[in-house]
C-alpha cells in the first residue's frame, strides 16, 4: 500500500487539512522531476527546488506544530479538572484495603496499546464503579469514567497525529532524493523532524506520561 493511502486511512477525519500535505508535496517533486531546467542548480537560492520544497514543508511543519499544542493545552486542561475530581480513592478490596486507585492506574499504558486493546486496565482499576467516594454518585462515576475513556482516546489520537506526520516528512523527503537526485533526507530530516516541536522525543515522552 503506497503510503498517501496509508495517511488518508489513518488521519483523524475531524483534523481534515490539518496534515502534511503529502499529495500536494508529491505532485510538486513530479513537476520539478519532469521539468529538466528545474533540476539544474540555479544562481538564485529561492528558485533552487531543494530550498522551495524545504522551505514549504517548514512552513507545514509550523502549522502541525501550532495545531498539536493547541488540542495538547486543551487536553491538558481537562486532565488537571478529572484528576482534582477523582482523588485517589480507597478500592473496595477485602484482600488489600490500603491500596489507592489513580486516574493513571486505570488507564492501559500507551506502550500496551492497540486497536483491540480496552482503555480501562482491568487487571488493575477492575472498574471505576469499585472506587469507593463519598463525593461522587453513582451517575457522577459513570460520568467521569465516561470522560476519561474520551480523554485518553483523544490523547492517543493526538499521539498518533504527531508519529504520522513525523512519518510523512520522512517518506517525502525521501521521494524527493529518489526523483531530484538529492540528500535532504540525510541533511534535514533530524532538523525538520527531532527539533521542531510536537516531534522532539522529550515531548513525545510527555504524552505518553499524561497516557500512563
Amino acid at each position: 500500500m503506497k503510503f498517501s493511502q496509508t495517511l488518508a486511512l489513518n488521519a483523524n477525519p475531524d483534523w481534515e487539512g490539518r496534515y502534511l500535505d503529502y499529495a500536494g508535496l508529491k505532485k510538486l517533486i513530479n513537476e520539478w522531476s519532469n521539468n529538466e531546467q528545474a533540476q539544474q542548480h540555479h544562481k538564485g537560492l529561492d528558485e533552487d527546488p531543494s530550498f522551495v520544497f524545504l522551505q514549504t514543508i517548514e512552513q507545514q511543519m509550523f502549522l502541525i506544530r501550532d495545531f498539536y499544542y493547541e488540542n495538547r493545552e486543551e487536553m491538558d486542561n481537562e486532565l488537571s479538572v478529572l484528576q482534582g475530581v477523582l482523588q485517589p480513592t480507597m478500592i473496595e478490596s477485602p484482600r488489600d484495603m490500603s491500596r489507592q486507585a489513580s486516574l493513571e492506574e486505570v488507564l492501559t499504558p500507551i506502550d500496551e496499546f492497540d486497536e483491540t486493546t480496552p482503555i480501562l486496565d482491568k487487571r488493575k482499576g477492575q472498574d471505576l464503579y469499585k472506587l469507593s467516594t463519598t463525593d461522587l454518585s453513582p451517575s457522577e462515576v459513570e460520568e467521569v469514567r465516561r470522560q476519561i475513556c474520551e480523554l485518553y482516546t483523544k490523547y492517543h489520537n493526538l499521539y498518533l497525529y504527531a508519529s504520522l506526520n513525523s512519518t510523512a516528512v520522512g517518506k517525502i523527503l525521501k521521494k524527493f532524493d529518489k526523483l531530484m537526485n538529492a540528500s535532504l533526507r540525510k541533511n534535514h530530516l533530524d532538523r525538520l523532524v527531532k527539533s521542531i516541536f510536537p516531534f522532539a522525543a522529550s515531548v513525545e515522552r510527555e504524552v505518553k506520561d499524561q497516557m500512563m
